[in-house]
């Protein structure tokens, strides 16, 4: 019989320290991500959307404008249609996808970090990456983003492992490398040729898998062509030219094939309009202040308190810049081409859009951090070599209260705000023959969803119309039904302006018509089902 104590001694030992305490990171962080994938929350709003396009096509209906205004990479969607054929349809099948692309991204931030900082910047970037909020929910939820953190921290690692092998900077005592050891893995290491080829490859594939991809292609590209340059290393240079040839060519086979459609569509255009960076950037200089703030609680998880961490991106991407540049240079111009096709209008620079870039304002952080544990640690005049130490963990633990926090809270108590599954079975065991079924327009993609699951077609439900913009339409919409003995009610992501909610207005004009029999609202949702008495008698 397998003694696991004994195993796990044999899997360690021989790790460095160091290597111990990035493998437990990184489980902490596979482990807050496995648990809210198992809390087996209900589908909300947008994840019904993409979910009713996924099951409801086949492979090359997915191809097409998908429903609902939704979009998403093409790698991506055939993905997720692929688990569900093979699995079944499923919540648990529908966020596989997202969740592999969650936990595989811990350990290659892991081999970033430590192309570019220290001990103390990689611990403390790599265990907010691990703790973060944003970066833990959309690991289980059925949407591209956290494998559009995966696919950016893969380029990015690619890349940063061309520019070593360029410098001759691979130190075996370091997890610098593709030599890191993880759990007495090797990975095969890889000439400068192979690493190149892989980097090439790489990127042919992930801008049919992540739309932000060509931002991240952008920064290596431009850092790369900007090396070769200022080097004069021509060889190297054609070679590069050649390999943003062939990315090119790829997205511009992407385009034709999917993205036409999605960059033109003017709902989508409108929803994001307000986050787009100003051009030119004077016009408006209060976004960037606003904006940074924004990026510091969501995506980069770190709550409200964003003074401390700005100021810890900004010194280490000084100190990048001025220490390790090509790794800084690499960070900075990705940011950059974001922020450019922000200025053009073509991606809003705001919270779930730009998870991607999330691993890079973490490890600016970290960088932050190492740099002043650094300096401090050198300061010979004072004779304390240890306050460098004193600092970082103070600042660290400055950085992870938050998270840690918050990720301990949603560990006990994982959040189930649209849960609309007891809801369906309520309903299930108390509709009768004849009763009406009114679903709120903003809680028919999740209802629709789970409909077969629960018994009801198309036939059995009225789907509500979207009466954002003129309220009123709500309540005669609903005066349509007077004289109705049973009519269920169901509400699920309601809309709210201000002081006025749709669930509240028409619940008193439902009140003033008719008599309520009944109410459901499962503990710990935003989803809530009603029964009225219309009938007048």
């Amino acid at each position: 019989m397998l003694n696991m104590p004994s195993t796990l001694r044999k899997l360690f030992q021989g790790l460095s320290l160091e290597s111990v305490i990035i493998c437990g990171l990184i489980f902490f962080g596979m482990a807050l991500r496995l648990r809210q994938y198992l809390a087996w929350r209900s589908l909300w709003l947008d994840e019904a959307m993409l979910a009713l396009n996924i099951v409801g096509r086949d492979f090359s209906g997915l191809l097409q404008p998908l429903d609902y205004n939704q979009g998403g990479p093409v790698g991506f969607l055939l993905a997720e249609k692929l688990s569900i054929t093979l699995l079944g349809n499923h919540e648990l099948t529908l966020r596989l996808v997202p969740l592999l692309a969650g936990c595989a991204a811990l350990p290659l931030f892991a081999l970033l970090l430590r192309q570019g900082m220290g001990k103390t910047g990689t611990f403390t970037a790599l265990a907010l990456f691990a703790a973060g909020a944003p970066l833990i929910y959309y690991a289980s939820e059925v949407k591209q983003y956290s494998s559009d953190v995966f696919i950016a921290v893969l380029l990015l690692w690619l890349a940063g492992e061309v520019l070593v092998h360029e410098e001759h900077e691979v130190h075996e005592e370091n997890i610098k490398s593709s030599s890191f050891v993880f759990l007495r893995v090797r990975l095969p290491p890889l000439g400068g040729r192979g690493k190149k080829i892989f980097l090439t490859l790489a990127g042919i594939l992930a801008v049919w898998c992540s739309h932000p991809a060509l931002f991240v292609l952008a920064g290596i590209s431009s850092t790369l062509l900007l090396r070769h340059a200022i080097q004069k290393d021509y060889r190297q240079l054609k070679q590069t030219l050649a390999m943003i040839a062939l990315w090119a060519a790829s997205f511009a086979a992407l385009y034709f094939v999917s993205l036409r459609g999605l960059a033109a569509n003017p709902f989508l255009l409108d929803y994001w309009s307000t986050y787009f960076m100003p051009l030119p950037p004077w016009a408006n200089w209060g976004w960037f202040p606003t904006t940074l703030q924004a990026v510091i609680e969501n995506p980069a998880g770190l709550g409200t308190l964003w003074l401390i961490p700005a100021a810890l991106m900004l010194i280490g991407l000084v100190t990048l810049l001025r220490r390790k540049r090509w790794f800084g240079a690499l960070l900075a111009l990705t940011l950059l081409a974001t922020l450019t096709a922000s200025g053009l209008g073509k991606y809003p620079f705001v919270g779930r859009m730009i998870l991607f870039a999330a691993p890079i304002f973490l490890a600016l952080v970290g960088a932050g951090v190492d740099a002043l544990a650094g300096w401090l640690r050198h300061l010979h005049w004072l004779r304390a070599a240890w306050l460098g130490n004193v600092v970082a963990i103070l600042l660290a633990g400055v950085l992870l209260y938050q998270p840690l926090v918050t990720a301990a809270q949603n560990f006990a108590s994982p959040k189930y705000y649209e849960h609309i599954r007891p809801t369906m079975a309520y309903l299930q065991a108390n509709h009768k023959p004849g009763d009406v079924l009114y679903v709120y327009y903003w809680a028919v993609p999740a209802f629709r969803y789970y409909a077969p699951f629960y018994g009801f077609t198309e036939n059995d439900f009225i789907a509500g119309n979207d009466f954002e913009n003129n309220p009123p339409g709500l309540l005669t919409e609903i005066d349509h039904y007077k004289g109705q003995k049973r009519l269920w009610v169901l509400f699920s992501h309601v809309y709210e302006n201000g002081t006025y909610n749709d669930k509240d207005a028409l619940l008193a004009h439902l009140d003033h018509i008719g008599v309520k029999k009944r109410e459901f609202i499962a503990p710990g949702t935003s989803v809530s089902l009603y029964l009225y008495d219309l009938n007048g008698q």
